[in-house]
C-alpha cells in the first residue's frame, strides 16, 4: 500500500509548489499528515489513530511518501504498530511505475533511501 502524506489539494494535483509534476502515484491513498493531530494540535489518541489507519493491513508492506520525507514522518510514527512500514524520502519525480513495484516488493524492516 502506498500512502501519500501531503494535503488533499496536492494529492489531487490541484496545486503543486515543489514537484515538477502535480498529482499522486496511482493507487496511493491520501492520509494527510496533520490528521494525526487532534484539534489542539497534539498527537491524537491511540483510538483515533487506530480508526484513522483501519484500512492498511498491519502486516502488509506500507510505503509512506510526501516528496521529501519531512511530512511523511508523522504518519510513519503513527503506524509504529504496523510491522512493515517504509519511509520513501526521495523526490516524487524520481519515481516511475517500475520503481513503485520494486518498492512494494521490498522485504520487512528495510529503510528506503
Amino acid at each position: 500500500m502506498l500512502i501519500d502524506s501531503r494535503d488533499a489539494r496536492r494529492y489531487a494535483g490541484l496545486e503543486e509548489p515543489i514537484e515538477a509534476k502535480a498529482g499522486h502515484i496511482p493507487g496511493a491513498l491520501n492520509y494527510f499528515w496533520k490528521d494525526v493531530l487532534d484539534a489542539d494540535g497534539r498527537w491524537a489518541g491511540a483510538g483515533a489513530l487506530e480508526e484513522r489507519f483501519s484500512k492498511p493491513d498491519k502486516d502488509g508492506a506500507i510505503i509512506v511518501y510526501c516528496g521529501s520525507g519531512v511530512s511523511t514522518s508523522p504518519n510513519v510514527i503513527a503506524l509504529e504498530e504496523y510491522s512493515n512500514v517504509k519511509l520513501y524520502s526521495g523526490k516524487l519525480e524520481r519515481l516511475d511505475p517500475f520503481t513503485v513495484i520494486i518498492l512494494l516488493q521490498l522485504g520487512k524492516n528495510r529503510r528506503i533511501k
